[in-house]
């Protein structure tokens, strides 16, 4: 009797598990480094730099790469380009990119060391210790939709002053790029190398991202206030909001390199101008701005400097000046010196032709609240007592 026999049941397919997208930032930093890893086979006796356009297709090949800024030298420019190619393809591609990506790419060629020339070890760990404070003291992140990071590569000379910088790997925003280079420029000058050096190149990454808009967080009775919008009053016996935001705060950074800004274009015409007067003038003008920023180090030599110039002239301007200086003195905490100079202004204004200024009212004033501060009332009292009697 014939059997009917159905067939066997096939096993269910196995579904195909989906890989996790590659993110921007994994695939920016993978492409940087199959080309960073690619071996340079031509030596240079100077540094120099190519920079090459990269353009990837969808599928992460590379569809082409052409020299975008000459070395000068064709072997070097050639070599980028056969460097770029054989780093290729760049695949797989972050769904951003699925519709391909152009992006520039600089390769820095080093001067290879001689042969025989002697070599020691130079620390530079202290260095890059206070290169990083003075850096991050200017930083001040953009607000950008998203976490992203930009890495720069820059070439300190032997006086610490910046002579290149450039962006290696792109944060994906070009107002975080920006903040990026200018910070680098505005921390400059970061003083003199360490001994044995006559260049250091640096390579510095910044980070940005959504601004999280609070402000710091303050304790209660020893509790934490979890919105972190509150500060505790003067008396401590009240609560009361505290509006701060990254908007106001980088409303006073821009501020601050701003003032930065105009003192190192003062430093420029410093450096042009012949006659004294006009040199002593500058100067005082940079000490003005440093005092702006609260950078009284920087202020009281720069006024320094311009009294240096005036001191033989025996001017009104010369003792203004010093007054100037004396407040900065003050503001550090030099109240013998500050109280000299003031001293020295307001006798100097008080027998020349512009007694019943005023400049000598005006010195007077910040002489008498100096004194107020340390608690010399009786002194302070006179002063105002002449200012009264001045017409």
């Amino acid at each position: 009797m014939p059997v009917n026999a159905a067939p066997a049941a096939k096993p269910p397919a196995k579904k195909a598990v989906a890989k996790p997208a590659v993110s921007e930032d994994q695939f920016m930093q993978t492409l940087q480094e199959k080309i960073s890893s690619t071996p340079n086979k031509i030596p240079v006796d100077k540094d120099t730099k190519v920079v090459v356009m990269i353009n990837i297709t969808g599928t992460g090949a590379l569809q082409s790469v052409t020299v975008k800024e000459s070395s000068g030298i064709a072997e070097l420019d050639a070599e980028a380009v056969a460097r770029v190619k054989s780093a290729a393809p760049f695949g797989p591609m972050p769904p951003g990119f699925k519709t391909g990506l152009n992006l520039t790419y600089t390769f820095q060629f080093k001067a290879a060391i001689r042969a025989g020339a002697p070599q020691e070890k130079v620390d530079t760990e202290p260095y890059m210790q206070e290169l990083a404070r003075k850096v991050s003291d200017v930083w001040s992140p953009p607000d950008v939709p998203k976490s992203c990071t930009v890495s720069l590569n820059f070439v300190l000379d032997k006086e610490g002053k910046v002579k290149t910088v450039e962006v290696t790997r792109s944060s994906g925003f070009e107002v975080v790029d920006d903040k990026a280079k200018q910070a680098v420029m505005r921390a400059a000058p970061y003083g003199d190398l360490p001994e044995g050096l006559n260049i250091l190149p640096v390579r510095y990454m910044f980070a940005a991202g959504p601004s999280e808009g609070g402000a710091e967080k303050y304790q209660w009775n020893g509790k934490p206030l979890e919105k972190a919008n509150w500060q505790v009053s003067r008396s401590g016996s009240t609560l009361k909001p505290l509006d701060v935001s990254k908007k106001v705060e980088n409303q006073v950074n821009d501020r601050k390199w701003k003032i930065q800004d105009e003192i190192e274009s003062l430093k420029g015409r410093l450096e042009k101008a012949t006659a004294q007067d006009k040199k002593a003038e500058i100067l005082a003008d940079i000490g003005r701005n440093y005092r702006k920023i609260n950078d009284f180090e920087n202020a009281t030599r720069s006024f320094e400097q311009a009294a240096a110039i005036l001191k033989t002239e025996n001017t009104a301007d010369e003792a203004i000046l010093k007054a100037e200086l004396a407040e900065a003195y003050f503001t550090k905490g030099e109240n013998d010196k500050a109280f000299g100079l003031f001293e020295e202004s307001a006798a100097k204004l008080r027998t020349s032709k512009t007694e019943n200024s005023p400049e000598l009212k005006k010195v007077l004033q910040e002489y008498a609240r100096a004194l107020y501060k340390v608690k010399r009332t009786e002194e302070a009292d006179k002063l105002y007592a002449e200012i009264r009697s001045l017409k």
